[in-house]
């Protein structure tokens, strides 16, 4: 993202931060305000002024996960909102929305009880992408509708889900991130219900998959005893790079070093020409299609964040 994009998304961000408001509610009867026998009555400030309290945080609508379209005309972002029905349990609920950058009315893009996440547009514009779990509870596939708007239908379907995604530059594939499933022994041991759990055992590693949208096939990209974040495609779509860690665990953190694997033949390299599995490095970036070409094996990586 050059930097007008990005002046353009901090200011629709903060813009839509600030526009976020309580969820409306009907208007009660005298009666119907008044606190319950067992309801204790709203803290007040000596002046008699009603106190901000926990409840009325999570009445605000979040805001968050803005993403520029392709054309820069609109900004696709998810809106959470804490669902207090009566008599049911609290649940968060995030859509996707999506506004015009020049000014218009926002359109809600997702609706109904499961949570729609991560938005993302297809390089070439045509569609907005997304995270849910509509067909199976905990597990989050990619859901697709077109730009405009309308109906959505799952892309993905990975076993046990998927954690991220990644559009290809042409917008035919899709980089996938996902945990690995529970080997055959775990699966034993869930069907006579022994669910012992020993820390710091049986960590679960993530890695990544290639799954072709119009065929509907994937291929696994990674595989080993590390764990991998933040996949990025090169802009000719040929190669990917990502940091890879010894396991999930936060004391790991550090322990990173940056790959670039060759999609079309499965060859890996270190990213910033070492030999070394894990170091201190951080997540990177390819930065241009000149730099990417076959011949060239620049990336730049991000600098860490300021202390």
């Amino acid at each position: 993202m050059n930097r007008k994009h990005l002046a353009i998304a901090l200011r629709v961000l903060l813009c839509l931060i600030a526009t976020a408001v309580f969820v409306p509610a009907q208007e009660k009867t005298p009666e119907e305000t008044k606190p319950a026998k067992n309801e204790a009555p709203a803290p007040r400030a000596k002046d008699g002024k009603k106190l901000l309290t926990a409840l009325d945080l999570m009445k605000i609508n979040a805001v968050s996960a803005p993403r520029i379209s392709p054309g820069g005309t609109r900004v696709a972002y998810t809106v959470s909102e804490t669902k207090m029905e009566k008599d049911k349990e609290w649940k968060n609920v995030t859509q996707v929305w999506v506004v015009p950058i020049n000014g218009g009315k926002a359109r809600q893009y997702t609706r109904g009880d499961k949570s729609a996440t991560a938005p993302e547009w297809s390089p070439d514009g045509n569609m907005i992408a997304f995270l849910a779990d509509r067909e199976k509870d905990g597990e989050r596939q990619v859901w697709t509708m077109m730009a405009d708007g309308g109906e959505a239908w799952a892309v993905t379907s990975h076993k046990g889900g998927v954690s991220g995604f990644r559009f290809s530059p042409d917008s035919k594939q899709l980089l996938l991130t996902a945990t690995d499933q529970p080997g055959k022994d775990e699966e034993d041991r869930k069907k006579v219900k022994d669910d012992t759990m020993v820390i710091d055992h049986d960590i679960k590693m993530t890695h990544l998959w290639l799954w072709n949208i119009e065929k509907k096939e994937e291929k696994r990209l990674t595989e080993g005893n590390f764990t991998v974040s933040d996949p990025q495609w090169s802009p000719d779509g040929t190669r990917i790079s990502y940091t890879a860690r010894p396991s999930p665990k936060a004391d790991d953190g550090s322990l990173s070093h940056i790959w670039v694997l060759t999609i079309a033949n499965g060859d890996r390299e270190s990213g910033l020409g070492g030999s070394r599995l894990f170091g201190r490095e951080t997540a990177t970036r390819f930065t241009s299609a000149r730099m990417c070409s076959k011949q060239s094996k620049f990336i730049r990586p991000m600098s860490p964040p300021a202390r």
